[in-house]
């Protein structure tokens, strides 16, 4: 499932973090990757979830050891798990929706809906710049986004996902 994982974050335009044992899931010297979760954290993670309001575990249930010294941040995020397992998080604003099934089917089909769904929505100019950024940029978060935003909303992914799965798979 990594290259369907790298697939996922380059569609969502998403930073990726990993867990100490999953660092070989995703390229280190990618311009998304941000560090490592948990107990051994790079504060780029933490920096990052103050920025989010949606974060996206995916492959992983978030044991303990991996949102330590972030869970509280995580209890604050909507949440969209992606796992073949129920996961540890909770989110205290109410936004949950977990994604069960084989990781690496789970991934290829969510990629399909969102080709369909978000690329459309972007400026051509967006992907271009996304390929050659060298530098962490501040970005909105989707509720911020101004109305003339092509980005989709935290609803409208959860909707688009959640409506590609219903025959496939367990959505919480």
């Amino acid at each position: 499932a990594i290259r369907e994982l790298a697939r996922f974050a380059e569609l969502l335009d998403a930073d990726v973090a990993v867990s100490p044992e999953a660092k070989h899931v995703f390229d280190n010297y990618a311009h998304r990757f941000l560090g490592v979760v948990g107990v051994m954290g790079h504060p780029a993670v933490a920096n990052a979830l103050n920025q989010a309001d949606l974060v996206i575990p995916v492959g992983t249930r978030m044991p303990l050891l991996d949102r330590a010294g972030i869970e509280a941040l995580l209890e604050e995020r909507d949440l969209l798990v992606i796992h073949d397992e129920s996961s540890f998080l909770r989110s205290k604003r109410g936004g949950n929706l977990e994604i069960s099934g084989e990781l690496k089917t789970s991934l290829q089909e969510i990629c399909i809906q969102l080709r369909n769904t978000v690329e459309p929505m972007r400026p051509a100019n967006r992907l271009q710049q996304s390929a050659v950024r060298r530098t962490p940029i501040e970005r909105k978060s989707f509720r911020e986004n101004d109305e003339n935003s092509n980005l989709p909303t935290y609803e409208e992914v959860a909707i688009s996902l959640e409506e590609s799965f219903l025959s496939t798979s367990d959505v919480f």
